[in-house]
C-alpha cells in the first residue's frame, strides 16, 4: 500500500509538474493590446544589411539586463527615470519590481508636480508628457493617477509652446499614445499648425522654433514622430480615397496632405544632413531618426537614408559596449568604457524601434486605447496573472522537483524560504 501510496503521488507531482511547464511555456507573454503596424510611405530598394530580429532581440535583452540592476527603482525623471521605464516596458522586459517601485516613486514626488489644488507646477511641461509616456507604456492612466492628471497640463498649449519645438511634439507623443480626448478638440491642431509654421526653410526645425536659424536632426526627427500619424493620413487616404485614421475624431482640420508635405520636407533634409558612416552627429540623432523612420515605415536601411553603405543603426552601434550592455555618450577614448544612463536609454527604445520595424510591429508611440489603462497605478490584470502564474508556478515546480529528487542533489536545492525571487519582492526599498 505504502509503495502504491508513494507511486500515486509521484504520478501527480509528475503531471502537476508537466502541467504547470505547459502553462509556463504557452503564457509567457500574455496579449497585450497593440495597434497594427503603421501605414507608411512607399518603400524603396534596400542597399544595407539590418540586424535580425533575433540580433535585435539579443541587443534588448543585454540592455534590459543592465537597466534592471543599475536602476532598479526608478523615479520621475529625466536620468534614470521615465525614459528607462518606456524602454524596458516598450521592449516588454519591465519587471513588476520595477514597475512598482516607479509607480511608488512618482507617487511620493506628486507634490513636486502639483500644489494642493492640482495646478501644474512643474518649470518644464515635458515633464507632464515624459511622466505621461511613461505611464502608459505601463499601462496606466496618467489622467488619473492618484488623483493627478499629467494630461491636462498638456492641454495648454500656450504654456507648451513655451519650450519650442520640444513643447508640441512632446504633448502630441503622449496625447496620441492612447488616443486621449482632450477639452478643447483644437489643441492638437495648434501643436500641429505651430510646428508647421515653424519649419525652417531647409525642412527641418531647431529648438527655439525659429524659422530663420539652423535646423537640428534630432529635433527635427523628434518633431517628425509627433507628426507622423497625421501625415499619414495622406498615404492612407491615397490608398483608400477616404482617410481611415483614428486622429480624424481629434478635432484636426488641418489637411493631411498638407501636412505629409511639410514631413516630406523634414525626410529629405535629415537625408541631406546624414554622414558617410550612417550618422548624423551623435548618439541621440541617429536613436531619435531610427524612431523616426520606424514612425513612417520606412525601413532603416532606405536607399535615403544610407551612406557610403552604412544606415543610422551602424551609426548608434558604434557607441554601443557590448561587454556592459549599454551605450556610451560619445565616440572619444575617455568614454571607451563609460555607459551613459541617456544614451543607453535613447538606444534602447531606438533598438526597439528598428525591432519594430523588421518584426512588422506597431510603430514605438502608437502604444494602446484609454479603455486598456488603469486608474492610480494598480496592476493590470495581465501583471497580476502573469506575476501570479509564474510565481506560484516556479515554487510549485521547485518544490515538486525537490520531492522527486534523490536526497543529495535535493539539498542541494535552495529552500522554500530562500529568497528565489529577490527581485521582486514586496519591500518598500
Amino acid at each position: 500500500m505504502r509503495i502504491k501510496a508513494f507511486a500515486d503521488r509521484a504520478a501527480m507531482r509528475i503531471t502537476i509538474t508537466a502541467f504547470l511547464c505547459a502553462v509556463l511555456a504557452a503564457g509567457a507573454f500574455l496579449p497585450t493590446p497593440a495597434f497594427a503596424a503603421a501605414a507608411s510611405y512607399p518603400m524603396r530598394q534596400s542597399e544595407a544589411a539590418l540586424p535580425t530580429s533575433q540580433e535585435l532581440g539579443k541587443q534588448m535583452n543585454d540592455l534590459a539586463a543592465y537597466e534592471l540592476k543599475t536602476v532598479p527603482s526608478p523615479a520621475p525623471g529625466q536620468v534614470q527615470g521615465d525614459w528607462t521605464v518606456f524602454a524596458l516596458a516598450r521592449a516588454g522586459k519591465i519587471t513588476a519590481v520595477a514597475k512598482k517601485n516607479y509607480l511608488k516613486n512618482l507617487e511620493a514626488a506628486l507634490p513636486d508636480y502639483f500644489d494642493k489644488g492640482g495646478k501644474p507646477i512643474a518649470d518644464r511641461f515635458t515633464d507632464y508628457a515624459r511622466i505621461s509616456l511613461a505611464l502608459v507604456s505601463v499601462s496606466v492612466s496618467p489622467r488619473a493617477f492618484h488623483g493627478a492628471d499629467f494630461l491636462a497640463p498638456l492641454e495648454k498649449p500656450a504654456d507648451n509652446l513655451k519650450q519650442g519645438a520640444n513643447g508640441p511634439a512632446y504633448a502630441l507623443l503622449a496625447l496620441d499614445s492612447a488616443g486621449f480626448k482632450t477639452a478643447d478638440p483644437s489643441t492638437r491642431e495648434t501643436y500641429i499648425g505651430w510646428l508647421l509654421a515653424h519649419q525652417t526653410d531647409g525642412g527641418g526645425w531647431n529648438l527655439i522654433g525659429s524659422a530663420g536659424q539652423p535646423a537640428n536632426p534630432d529635433v527635427t526627427a523628434f518633431a517628425l514622430q509627433a507628426l507622423a500619424p497625421y501625415a499619414l493620413q495622406a498615404s492612407e487616404k491615397n490608398s483608400t480615397g477616404n482617410s481611415a485614421s483614428d486622429n480624424n475624431s481629434n478635432g484636426v482640420t488641418i489637411p493631411p496632405e498638407t501636412v505629409a508635405a511639410a514631413t516630406n520636407r523634414a525626410l529629405a533634409w535629415l537625408s541631406s544632413k546624414q554622414s558617410a558612416d550612417g550618422g548624423f552627429g551623435t548618439l541621440e540623432s541617429s536613436a531619435q531618426v531610427l524612431v523616426a523612420l520606424n514612425a513612417y515605415g520606412i525601413a532603416a536601411n532606405d536607399p535615403r537614408f544610407v551612406k557610403d553603405g552604412h544606415s543610422a543603426y551602424d551609426a548608434l552601434m558604434r557607441y554601443y559596449l557590448p561587454a556592459v550592455g549599454a551605450f556610451r555618450v560619445s565616440l572619444s577614448e575617455q568614454f571607451a568604457n563609460s555607459p551613459d544612463p541617456i544614451s543607453t536609454d535613447q538606444g534602447f527604445y531606438a533598438l526597439n524601434a528598428l525591432y519594430r520595424s523588421v518584426a512588422g510591429q506597431s510603430a514605438l508611440y502608437r502604444i494602446t486605447t484609454e479603455a486598456e489603462l488603469n486608474d492610480s497605478g494598480n496592476l493590470s490584470t495581465s501583471d497580476l496573472i502573469r506575476d501570479g502564474i509564474f510565481g506560484a508556478a516556479a515554487l510549485v515546480l521547485l518544490a515538486v522537483s525537490r520531492r522527486l529528487l534523490p536526497k543529495k542533489e535535493k539539498d542541494s536545492l535552495p529552500r522554500e524560504d530562500d529568497s528565489l525571487f529577490e527581485e521582486e519582492d514586496d519591500s518598500d526599498n
